[in-house]
């Protein structure tokens, strides 16, 4: 991730401060993977608090953005060689999120002049960031998946003809399903509603 000056930073956003309990230190929108103006890029948010931010608070913030990503990192620990990392969405808690944690270390480059190695989620996964001095790269194990059954709920939401499914967990991982048609993929009817309630994140491939 090429760090420039187009990837700017708030070191505050007034608009979560009523969300905000009084142990978050930082609000910010950071994005990665952006290249103007053909590509918006991905954004996340940063939120860095106090020891004491419980689930639910750090839930009920992600609740109110428009964000796909609410990262959440400690203050104690965002200048020490391994950081801890929990990532939100609105309804959920994730598992893993890769553009987050890009967006956390780019974000930290710029906050404080340099990032933590490495971080680490709830469940030990190690998440390594190498660093130049214009680039950020995220290192990731691959993702292990299992071959599944269809997924009711999206075949309901896909109405396209499904080759293969995998999944990598029941919940909060990954279910990617192999889709046959030559249509390109922005063409693609998915009727968002459908996956409400499933737990886990789709990936579709053509």
């Amino acid at each position: 991730m090429p760090i420039s000056k187009s990837n700017k930073f708030t070191q505050l956003l007034p608009r979560y401060l009523h969300k905000a309990p009084r142990f978050v230190q930082v609000f910010a929108e950071q994005t990665v993977f952006d290249n103007p103006p053909h590509n918006k890029g991905s954004s996340a948010l940063i939120v860095i608090y106090k020891s004491g931010l419980s689930r639910f608070m750090m839930q009920r913030i992600a609740n109110h953005t428009h964000h796909s990503a609410t990262v959440f990192l400690k203050e104690t620990e965002i200048k020490s060689p391994s950081c801890s990392i929990r990532w939100f969405n609105q309804h959920n808690e994730i598992k893993r999120c890769g553009h987050g944690t890009l967006a956390a270390a780019l974000y930290l480059k710029k906050y404080q002049g340099n990032s933590p190695r490495q971080f680490y989620s709830l469940t030990g996964e190690i998440f390594k960031i190498q660093s130049s001095i214009n680039n950020l790269q995220l290192e990731i194990t691959a993702i292990n998946s299992e071959k599944i059954a269809p997924v009711h709920a999206i075949e309901m939401a896909i109405k396209t003809p499904f080759l293969q499914s995998y999944t990598t967990t029941s919940k909060h991982g990954y279910t990617t399903v192999l889709i046959n048609t030559e249509h390109p993929l922005k063409e693609l009817d998915v009727r968002v509603t459908e996956l409400t309630d499933y737990p886990n994140a789709v990936i579709v491939l053509q």
